[in-house]
């Protein structure tokens, strides 16, 4: 989910997922997904389609990031599955 105080301006975004490597303890690609929004658009609420999986398999810390179509951070989270 993102919530702004304006309107985004985007169409093709792009949801990554990375996440922690427990041996490294550094973020690592995981997974990424296309996803279509209306540019007017302040609330995202992203749900699972036929496309995308939006699952995470493994309890673990995960960064999850919202990108536009050149893959620049729209937003950003840290989230922690605790299971799952």
């Amino acid at each position: 989910m993102v919530k702004s105080d304006y309107e985004l301006g985007l169409e093709d975004v792009h949801i990554q997922f990375d996440r922690l490597n427990e041996r490294s303890k550094k973020f690592e690609f995981y997974k990424k997904f296309d996803y279509m929004i209306e540019p007017e658009m302040r609330y995202v609420l992203f749900l699972k389609n036929e496309d995308i999986d939006l699952k995470f398999e493994e309890p673990e810390f995960y960064r999850v990031f919202l990108l536009d179509d050149n893959d620049k951070t729209v937003a950003s989270v840290l989230i922690e599955i605790v299971s799952t």
